[in-house]
């Protein structure tokens, strides 16, 4: 039984469906992610700015929004490698925003510019008797202040995060931070005021002598002695009318040197002696 031949036409289909069932499925592309991290700062100063909002956004990324800590760092994770954009945004400061290129954990830090000026004023109290506290100073960078009779103040020309302290001499200091305008009244709370420090009062024997015994009136008001070597010293508070003495005796048969004893007040010298060879005795004492 003779062939029928194949039409031309049905030959070609045939062959187009042999060569595209020889063909693979196309695969989709692996995307690498990393994460992107950095500090947002003021430009002034370069201090950290917490509690700002940092969005980052790119091509293929999920991208994602955060809050800067209170050392003005930040981490989004889950973004697709490439360039990205970082924008930030902070009370008192302008918005900003920078490209960064991501590949893995990459870095991309931000600079906020401080806004227009704003002003703090309020009063300021005794916290114990909440009475107004005149003469208490208001101060941040070479800005400041002084509460009137009243208590009052009234400090202008801030801008961006400012760390304003508020002060007065027997009262513990106060410190905040502040971004915008604000009525800000405080208390500082007094302070004992503070003993005089005790004065220093020290013994002290030098000289060519190499052993000798000692004799002082120490910090108890009672007398100490004790075999010593040179050179040799004792430190003690003293107040006033207190008695001040020291002695020392060259103790080494056949010693020939020689020693000084000396008591010296807040670092100066008071008095002092001397004595040479065995067995004499170097004698100073006084009062504070």
């Amino acid at each position: 039984m003779p062939t029928r031949p194949r039409s031309p036409f049905l030959v070609a289909i045939l062959a187009a469906l042999a060569m595209a069932c020889g063909k693979s499925s196309p695969t989709a592309p692996t995307l690498s992610r990393g994460s992107v991290y950095g500090t947002i700062i003021s430009s002034v100063g370069a201090a950290p700015i917490p509690g700002a909002t940092v969005r980052v956004a790119g091509r293929q990324s999920s991208g994602g929004t955060t809050t800067t800590d209170g050392n003005g760092y930040y981490s989004v994770a889950d973004v697709t490698d490439g360039q990205v954009t970082v924008s930030a945004s902070a009370a008192g400061f302008a918005d900003n925003a920078r490209t960064c290129e991501v590949s893995g954990n990459s870095q991309c830090s931000v600079s906020l510019s401080p806004q227009a000026h704003f002003a703090v004023f309020g009063v300021v109290r005794d916290a114990s008797t909440n009475q107004p506290l005149p003469g208490a100073s208001v101060a941040t960078g070479g800005l400041s202040a002084s509460t009137d009779g009243a208590g009052f103040y009234h400090l202008a020309g801030l801008g961006g995060l400012v760390s304003l302290t508020w002060s007065k001499p027997g009262y513990a200091a106060r410190t905040e931070q502040l971004t915008f305008d604000v009525q800000r009244d405080v208390t500082l709370t007094p302070q004992p005021p503070q003993p005089p420090s005790s004065p220093q009062v020290e013994y002290r024997i030098t000289g060519t002598a190499r052993r000798c015994s000692v004799t002082y009136e120490n910090q108890s008001g009672s007398v100490s002695q004790a075999p010593v070597t040179i050179p040799w010293s004792y430190s003690r508070t003293a107040r006033t009318g207190d008695f001040l003495y020291v002695s020392c005796q060259i103790d080494t048969s056949g010693d020939r040197g020689g020693i000084t004893v000396a008591i010296y007040k807040s670092g100066g010298l008071y008095r002092s002696a001397t004595a040479s060879e065995f067995p004499n005795i170097a004698t100073t004492s006084g009062s504070y």
